[in-house]
């Protein structure tokens, strides 16, 4: 007690000493604060006391676990004679306050500061249906949620939000505005941002979280209007702005620029514990003027199975300096309905619950809310900066997009992200899997917005490739369970999807992937930073259409380059291409897509001195063709298989039968013949992982569309149709031949035959 007393803390007039756990990483504030907030030196000492016994009376009682043989003492569920209550449910804390005489113990929170793994056995949890097609939706749903929230009862329905019993008091009261004469509710004298007033809204919100035969998908919308005052100056608060910045606040403390704007918290508690949502206004255009008052108003969809399995739902309305005096007026809470929305054209929040293999940068497309300027340490606050532009109508700019500007030191400086803590663990499971990233880049002259001046552009020389300090590029730091994070610096020849091809004018495609987790011995990735930089002196970077998903092998694009975390460049993921039947094609990027040539040769794939092609002719039986003769040209020689001709093992370049094997460049190709009413015809596939400068069918063209002609199709008169066709592929249904059996049943105009013809091709 008397090392709590002496201590310097004991002196701070804001801020007593949390020995009890790192509540705050804020350090005290100056001695200039007013003597509104010192707290005696008695509660301090009490809490420093509480500390001391609860560790004597867990020693206590270790040790009497240690000498007992039974179960019921080593959970430490007891009751001890002297008077200490079960630990198992209290945690001493409201026992010991209210023994020293700060409150009673029902008042307390300290014990509840710990995140509920259970909900508390007093919470009726409503087990409730995310549809029922009877349900009938209130009417105030549409109106408002939110009791007296215009404060006509004056504080009836709200309490304080606290957050725990070791913050001092803080004050909640209604008054008029004098303004236009309406009531306000105004929370001052805050210990801690997270202190505000909370209104538990279980049975008013709940009714409305269901879905019924005319209901999809819904929204919240919360409305209120608030203003900001700092309590020591009188004047209005600056701090709050829609990016992450970081702002400094009275007394030094640092924190995000969107944690000094007012936001709202919903806190769910249900049979998967306590869960907070924090919803921010990324629309504030904040008038920091004294008196001024600011319109919140922000339509989100609540998380997965946020409305099942509820026992209570809490509304906290929080955020801004804790040296700010908050009021607030005419606070509505609504569920809006999916059209409304769309025909209102709201801009939905989506809570930052990433979809892993959709995409895991969060809020592209509304602000700058989400995003942190990286490397913002090289430049002072009010220089360097990140901006959204939205609705861009000239056709330069292409739309909407992010800028950073001011760059001091533009190489390493631009705007990021983070994807890290448990929302995105999902996102790392497991071992072999990738990250696909796609974005679009433009580098302007800071000065004039046109492109930079041409000995400063990012153009690709045959001697010596890209200068990385005029091109965009990508620093990613990925943090692994336990260890120290590894700074991955990606250049542009790495990222940029045509490297040799830099528009100076227009916007230039990043596309890459990397290989996240190859070896199941590594400890697994715990968060990945992906950061976008790069540019000459006095450029300005911007962004638009970022994209980051988790992939498996399957699924990465032919031709994107496969970059490692550590080690060797990366190579290119080994894909098939292949032509079967009458014949379907598949080309390296999953393309699937029909290609008719009667008498003539088609070349598939050709790089360095390989080629090969296929010969097609008109079946005997519909206008369509098959592959009767493959040609193969290696370093000069021609290898011709026709008349159902395979490679045999005995050849050259074919290690067993059907099969040929090359080096320069690394291919493999398999062929199998088939004679099928009077025809012999070939089914080809073709493995590599070479495939960057390669040309032929099997190359898809820059968007995505084959690079052969899809030939028009006529079925043969009397033909199945569609329906038809369909019924007798049944069985094939949700397979990758599917649409092939449908094609060949109409095309062959012989179910059985064609069945079995489709069976025989793959």
């Amino acid at each position: 007690l008397f090392v709590a007393m002496t201590s310097p803390y004991m002196h701070s007039p804001r801020r007593p000493v949390n020995v009890y756990s790192s509540l705050s990483s804020r350090p005290p504030p100056s001695a200039s604060r007013s003597k509104s907030h010192r707290r005696n030196k008695k509660r301090i000492a009490a809490v420093v006391a509480f500390h001391c016994l609860a560790a004597a009376a867990y020693i206590l009682l270790a040790q009497q676990d240690a000498s007992s043989q039974h179960d019921q003492h080593r959970s430490l569920s007891l009751t001890v004679d002297d008077g200490l209550p079960d630990l198992g449910q209290s945690r001493l804390g409201p026992w010991l306050l209210s023994k020293l005489g700060f409150g009673g113990g029902s008042r307390s929170k300290l014990g509840q500061m710990r995140r509920l793994d259970h909900p508390p056995a007093s919470t009726s949890i409503v087990q409730r249906k995310l549809y029922n097609p009877n349900a009938t939706i209130p009417s105030y749903c549409y109106t408002n949620m939110i009791s007296n929230g215009d404060f006509a009862l004056g504080t009836t329905d709200w309490t304080k939000n606290q957050e725990s019993d070791m913050y001092p008091d803080f004050d909640l009261t209604v008054s008029t505005d004098a303004g236009d004469g309406s009531l306000m509710m105004t929370y001052t004298d805050r210990y801690e941002r997270n202190q505000g007033p909370v209104q538990d809204i279980t049975s008013s919100a709940l009714p409305c979280l269901v879905h019924n035969s005319t209901t999809h998908d819904f929204y919240f919308r919360m409305k209120f209007d608030v203003q900001m005052t700092d309590i020591d100056t009188g004047g209005g608060v600056e701090q709050c702005r829609d990016d992450r910045w970081t702002v400094e606040e009275p007394g030094g403390f640092k924190v995000r620029s969107h944690l000094a704007c007012p936001y709202i918290k919903l806190v769910a508690t249900g049979v998967a514990g306590q869960k907070n949502l924090h919803i921010h206004d990324i629309n504030f255009d904040w008038d920091p003027t004294a008196g001024a008052w600011n319109h919140y108003d922000i339509t989100f969809q609540l998380p997965e199975a946020w409305d099942e399995n509820i026992g209570s739902l809490d509304c906290v309305l929080m955020g801004g300096p804790p040296s700010a005096s908050v009021s607030v007026k005419n606070i509505e809470l609504s569920r809006i309905e999916e059209q409304t929305a769309v025909e209102y054209g709201l801009i939905i929040w989506w809570p930052w619950h990433p979809n892993c293999r959709d995409n895991m940068f969060h809020n592209w497309g509304r602000s700058t809310f989400g995003w942190v300027a990286w490397g913002s340490w090289k430049s002072e606050n009010d220089e360097y900066t990140i901006d959204y532009i939205e609705d861009a109508v000239d056709e330069a700019s292409g739309g909407d997009y992010y800028i950073a500007s001011n760059r001091v030191n533009p190489t390493n400086q631009g705007l990021g992200q983070k994807f890290n803590g448990g929302k995105f663990s999902k996102c790392y499971n497991g071992a072999n899997y990738y990250m696909f990233f796609t974005a679009q880049v433009k580098l302007l002259n800071q000065t004039t917005y046109e492109a930079v001046e041409p000995d400063q552009q990012c153009i690709y020389s045959n001697s010596t490739g890209l200068n990385k300090y005029k091109c965009p590029r990508i620093l990613l730091y990925v943090t692994r369970a336990g260890e120290p994070h590894l700074k991955v610096t990606l250049e542009a020849e790495d990222i940029l999807k045509y490297p040799q091809n830099w528009d100076p004018d227009g916007w230039n495609p990043i596309e890459f992937v990397v290989a996240m987790h190859a070896n199941v011995t590594e400890p697994p990735v715990v968060a990945v930073n992906p950061n976008f930089m790069g540019g000459p002196e006095g450029s300005v970077l911007l962004l638009k259409d970022p994209v980051a998903r988790r992939m498996e092998y399957e699924d990465l694009p032919y031709d994107d380059k496969i970059l490692p975390l550590v080690g060797v460049y990366g190579k290119l993921p080994i894909k098939p291409c292949y032509s079967y039947g009458d014949p379907h094609f598949v080309s390296f990027g999953g393309t699937k897509f029909d290609h008719h040539e009667h008498n003539a040769w088609t070349l598939m794939y050709e790089q360095g001195d390989l080629s090969i092609e296929i010969h097609q002719i008109f079946t005997n039986y519909a206008a369509a063709t098959i592959n009767d003769a493959v040609r193969i040209t290696y370093q000069g020689h021609a290898y011709l298989y026709t008349g159902g001709t395979v490679p045999s093992s005995a050849d050259a370049h074919s290690p067993t039968d059907g099969k040929l094997s090359f080096t320069d460049p690394e291919l493999g190709v398999e062929m199998v013949s088939r004679f099928f009413k009077d025809q012999w015809y070939y089914n080809i596939w073709i493995v590599t992982r070479e495939t960057w400068e390669a040309i032929g069918g099997c190359i898809d063209n820059y968007d995505g569309t084959p690079s052969l002609p899809e030939t028009p199709v006529v079925y043969p008169e009397g033909s199945p149709t569609l329906a038809e066709a369909e019924t007798i592929c049944d069985a094939l249904r949700g397979t990758d031949n599917f649409d092939s059996c449908v094609f060949d049943v109409r095309m062959v105009n012989d179910p059985e035959g064609a069945a079995s013809f489709l069976a025989s091709s793959t």
